[in-house]
């Protein structure tokens, strides 16, 4: 028994180890970087939360490739819902939690209630870096997936969008680090998450795109309802309430507190993981996102179809058209909703509507507009 106790002892120690480490990074960061850092990682924390990311999404799908847009739009959407079922599955406590005698300062102004692992702006960034060049890469292999006729021109524009995304994702890890809200290991794995989504979300779009567009439907309505059930069955097992951490990060958190003589659990505002209702409006419009271009493909023939995904001199028309659009919608869901009911049982099925509102109007309600007044005749 004595024996069992002292391996357990020097685990414990071992991890405890594990985290001072991973907090004195996040201390020499802050240290290196302050105050200068300030600004610019305000900035890039605004660029690469979902609700600004989602503005990305339609400007590419109107002014450059109507699945470039998508490819956007559907992996953005998946890399939020997924990084909330990945937070409450790994509970991983966040640097600010634990109290560092005044060594980390919270200098984003703001406390984080959520868990850490992984960093879903990390996990965004990257993402959407990784399909930039994925697209990249489409537009000469396969230009008619993408709908493109100047290749030369468009690779330039993905290219260039790649690069600056592959940058601003190392910034972002950077910022998450300097904001003392992640650590290297939350930052590091948001990368490769990121990675492996964009590859997985890309080449499913790409595999639905040459099968029947009733078995696109589908899939689309299987991934929505698998990813929700997926969430209903795992939240329940980790309380609003409370957060429930693994044992040897709940130590070293109390190792910490103990040195301090304070306890980050009775933090003012609280630690608490996110509801589900927090993804209802991603659910919604990942529906409409995914079910919207196969309906469109079935309500119209096939070169109908391709004619409406090939608008070349009528870009301006096709942002000024679909832009407001989206605008009113995202302005519906984020701030209009939750400013004139508390009342979950309005608020959220209405977000529920507008949100796959918002996934049709990308896939679905500007084609049908542009194919009914004839400018998709506009070559």
């Amino acid at each position: 028994i004595s024996e069992a106790m002292e391996v357990q002892t020097d685990v414990s120690r071992t991890k405890n180890t594990i985290l001072d480490k991973e907090l004195s990074i996040v201390i020499r960061v802050q240290k290196k970087l302050s105050p200068w850092f300030d600004y610019p990682a305000i900035v890039i924390h605004y660029l690469f939360k979902e609700d600004i990311l989602m503005l990305l999404s339609p400007i590419s799908l109107f002014l450059v490739s109507y699945y470039a847009g998508m490819v956007l739009a559907i992996t953005c959407v998946l890399v939020e819902i997924y990084a909330g079922i990945l937070k409450w599955i790994c509970r991983s406590p966040r640097p600010l939690w634990a109290d560092t005698n005044g060594q980390l300062v919270n200098r984003k102004g703001e406390w984080e209630q959520d868990y850490g692992f992984p960093s879903a702006h990390s996990m965004l960034a990257t993402s959407m870096a990784m399909s930039a060049l994925l697209i990249y890469i489409d537009i000469k292999c396969d230009p008619n997936f993408m709908a493109i006729h100047d290749v030369n021109k468009d690779r330039t524009v993905s290219l260039i969008f790649c690069i600056v995304a592959i940058v601003l994702s190392l910034l972002t890890g950077l910022s998450r680090i300097y904001f003392a809200v992640h650590y290297l290991r939350d930052v590091i794995g948001g990368y490769i998450l990121g990675v492996l989504f964009a590859l997985l979300t890309y080449f499913l779009i790409k595999k639905t795109r040459s099968i029947n567009e009733w078995v696109s439907i589908g899939i689309g309505i299987a991934l929505t309802g698998i990813t929700l059930l997926l969430m209903i069955i795992i939240r329940p097992f980790f309380p609003q309430d409370r957060v429930q951490m693994p044992a040897w990060e709940a130590n070293a958190l109390k190792a910490w507190n103990a040195r301090s003589g304070q306890n980050v659990a009775k933090h003012p505002v609280g630690l608490h993981p996110r509801s589900i209702a927090r993804y209802i409006h991603a659910y919604a419009i990942l529906f409409g996102l995914w079910i919207g271009d196969p309906i469109f493909r079935l309500s119209h023939d096939g070169n109908l179809y391709h004619e409406c995904q090939e608008w070349t001199k009528t870009k301006g028309i096709r942002f000024g058209i679909g832009m407001p659009g989206v605008f009113l919608i995202l302005a519906i869901i984020y701030v209009i909703l939750p400013k004139i009911s508390k009342r979950k049982t309005f608020r959220y099925p209405t977000e529920a509507i507008f949100g796959v509102l918002f996934g049709l109007w990308l896939s679905l309600i500007p084609a049908v507009i542009f194919h009914a007044t004839g400018y998709n005749k506009c070559y």
